[in-house]
């Protein structure tokens, strides 16, 4: 079989061991404390949310889990799909669920919809969320002409804000195959745009008398004075950019997903509002009835994306870089900051963008092909 040019041949054998990973796809522990998964599917639902608790300040156990049904495609109002995909956002408060049908949705948790009627004092969510990217959905942006407000609630609730049920355009899924093509088969969120703070490896140090240790451990009445043998340890942190491309919006999130099919699909929030949007564009490959077996997408730390796919007919991994172009979203960073409350007029609101570049593969003695 002939491959094309700049594409990896891999064993079937290293093919079938990663697709035994499939499981660890369907449960999520969120920095908040909640773990999300998805469950053997019952009459209950087919989403589970838990948390550790403490029962006597020295046994943990899983709390009891709450059980949540959330819906597939319209087309299949009977069936419980099971989740192929669980992962929470890097705020931990966002979760993103695909099912088998690849029938995706974003859902935000520890808060609850509640209306005037019953709730008169509720949090309401009319700010621009500038203060912070891992502050409660409850204190951020909806919509500033929307009236729903939330409040926060335990960990086990949770409010649906995105589902594919509601975008356009929706796939086709006459048959059997459709819908196999149309599973998500690997999502990543992406960064905040926000400094992350890493130690650095520890020093080993000599201690003399001009040099002596005067706190820690390892000073004279320390602890560990008498183990320390003279010796002692510095330790100091650092800042970097996180890798990949990041949402303009510091405040906001997105993430990303390649289905079967080849499609690749942008979730982002707007300017205002923890609602998601969709854009989507297919994977460049010459041979249009090919499908992906596998996929994995990583970041780099200038900012792309890349992109492996290994392809069934082509029985071969393709590497792509993607760029995004963010559109509208670029000039709503830059005008937020000087006015809280400004939104892009619908006429300039220019959808984001993909670029793909191809990548040639690179083996291990450094050449390229």
């Amino acid at each position: 079989m002939t491959k094309e040019q700049n594409d990896y041949v891999i064993s079937d054998t290293m093919v079938r061991r990663s697709q035994q990973q499939q499981f660890k796809n369907q449960i999520s522990w969120s920095r908040q404390g909640h773990i999300a998964y998805s469950p053997p599917i019952t009459d209950q639902g087919n989403l589970c949310i838990t948390y550790m608790e403490c029962l006597d300040g020295k046994t943990w156990q899983l709390a009891p889990p709450t059980t949540f049904t959330i819906q597939s495609f319209d087309e299949f109002p009977d069936e419980k799909s099971e989740f192929t995909l669980v992962s929470f956002s890097n705020t931990g408060w966002d979760l993103f669920t695909a099912d088998a049908n690849g029938h995706v949705t974003i859902s935000v948790t520890g808060i609850k919809k509640v209306y005037f009627d019953d709730i008169p004092q509720t949090y309401t969510t009319h700010s621009s969320g500038v203060n912070g990217a891992s502050q409660s959905p409850a204190n951020t942006v909806m919509n500033s002409n929307s009236s729903s407000q939330y409040t926060r609630t335990s960990f086990n609730s949770l409010e649906i804000f995105y589902s594919d049920n509601t975008q356009l355009p929706f796939p086709n899924l006459t048959d059997q195959h459709k819908k196999y093509l149309n599973q998500v088969l690997t999502m990543k969120w992406l960064n905040i745009d926000k400094q992350v703070i890493a130690n650095a490896p520890a020093v080993r140090s000599q201690a003399t008398p001009e040099n002596q240790v005067l706190n820690g451990c390892a000073a004279k009445l320390g602890a560990a004075s008498q183990d320390a043998s003279g010796f002692y340890y510095t330790y100091s942190a650092h800042q970097y950019k996180p890798y990949g491309a990041m949402h303009p919006l510091s405040t906001k999130q997105a993430c990303i997903g390649v289905r079967r099919s080849g499609e690749v699909c942008l979730w982002h929030q707007e300017e205002h509002g923890i609602e998601y949007k969709r854009v989507s564009t297919k994977l460049p490959f010459s041979n249009l009835d090919d499908e992906i077996v596998n996929t994995s997408i990583g970041f780099q730390r200038d900012g792309k994306i890349i992109i492996a796919a290994y392809f069934a007919i082509a029985r071969s991994v393709k590497l792509y870089e993607l760029t995004i172009n963010w559109g509208y979203l670029l000039e709503a960073a830059k005008r937020i900051q000087t006015n809280p409350n400004y939104i892009v007029p619908e006429g300039q609101r220019v959808q984001p963008t993909f670029n793909f570049t191809k990548l040639p593969p690179v083996y291990s003695d450094g050449s390229a092909t």
